[in-house]
């Protein structure tokens, strides 16, 4: 399924980047969002860093607003609801943890820090999504899921 996503959409984003998190304890996350900033402001909406001045209640309506959402895992190997609520807010997602994520997810549909040598190239590949429209709504008309990926069967397997 494709997602319906259009320059009228792109328009209405008023922040670049943004992130939710209570959780100081995250190296990898801190370190992207620290190289991140050095680029543009990285609009923090949780307990942790907060700089937009209020903590956020709804997840998915503040990233709505945001054209990245930095979602980092708390700890390798893992995977939680934080891509499936970034997909959902209609955001193109900056991804860490589970690097099999691609097995249910489409990797055109979000950047996965795990497809790069180091943070350094993915805030490279930010920058260049950033600075141009046409690729910013390539990737958020890619379908979400893997070509392969069958949610009867995940719901199967759990």
């Amino acid at each position: 399924t494709k997602v319906e996503f259009s320059m009228k959409d792109l328009k209405k984003k008023t922040r670049f980047c943004g992130f939710v998190h209570a959780n100081p304890i995250a190296p990898e996350r801190n370190r992207m969002e620290q190289l991140l900033s050095q680029y543009k402001s990285v609009s923090s909406g949780g307990r942790y860093k907060n700089n937009i001045g209020y903590f956020v209640k709804n997840k998915r309506e503040f990233f709505s607003e945001c054209k990245f959402a930095l979602v980092f895992e708390n700890t390798y190997g893992y995977d939680s609801d934080r891509l499936v609520d970034t997909f959902a807010s209609g955001t193109i997602p900056i991804y860490w943890g589970d690097p099999n994520i691609t097995k249910e997810f489409n990797s055109k549909a979000f950047i996965n820090v795990h497809e790069y040598d180091s943070f350094e190239q993915v805030v490279e590949r930010v920058i260049e999504i950033d600075h141009s429209d046409e690729l910013y709504l390539q990737i958020m008309q890619e379908p979400i899921f893997a070509e392969d990926f069958s949610l009867k069967v995940y719901y199967e397997n759990l």
